[in-house]
């Protein structure tokens, strides 16, 4: 078990990759002072501890259908289905379950139909999951990107929002306000 604990300079680094997760460790040195070979150090530290990773997700994808799936597996293949749903980048997540199915996933898709064809083709084909419960969500209330530590004063959040990379179409990577009901 991890015992370690974030400090105040944790936190505020957290926070600082939150906002600005492609700066420089430079620009990191500049907003929040100290040097560059601190914060790449730290955030070293709380890799290597577990304390702290990067993740993925779509992001603002417009419309889709995301659905939360509860699948079981052939006794003994439990580890194939999760590197061959790991392939699957319709698979948001996989989350191996001890009690009531072998694995719970989140899937978006681009629409309905397609998470039909997931569902009952593929899932039992090229998965070889064995049988499956499915959950739609009929709403997004908030979405994960939105949380932030509130470990910085507003100069350094301003500054550290104005390193933020467009996306390839020119324009935020964040949905626009009021866009998910």
């Amino acid at each position: 078990m991890n015992t370690a604990r974030l400090d105040e300079h944790d936190l505020v680094l957290v926070n600082a990759l939150q906002i600005a997760p492609r700066m420089s460790w430079a620009e990191a040195a500049r907003i929040l002072g100290s040097t560059p070979h601190t914060w790449a150090s730290r955030w070293a530290r709380l890799r290597a501890g577990g304390l702290a990773w990067v993740t993925a997700h779509p992001g603002w994808l417009g419309a889709m259908t995301v659905a939360m799936v509860e699948a079981d597996c052939a006794p003994g293949t439990r580890a194939d289905v999760v590197r061959s749903l790991c392939l699957d980048p319709r698979v948001a997540s996989i989350e191996e379950a001890a009690i009531g199915c072998d694995l719970v996933l989140t899937v978006i898709t681009r629409d309905l139909p397609s998470l039909t064809t997931l569902l009952l083709e593929d899932l039992p084909g090229e998965h070889h999951v064995t049988r499956h419960r499915s959950y739609i969500a009929t709403a997004i209330h908030r979405q994960g990107s939105g949380w932030r530590l509130r470990a910085l004063d507003a100069e350094q959040r301003t500054s550290l929002e104005s390193l933020r990379v467009p996306s390839a179409s020119g324009g935020r990577r964040d949905p626009p306000p009021g866009a998910w009901p």
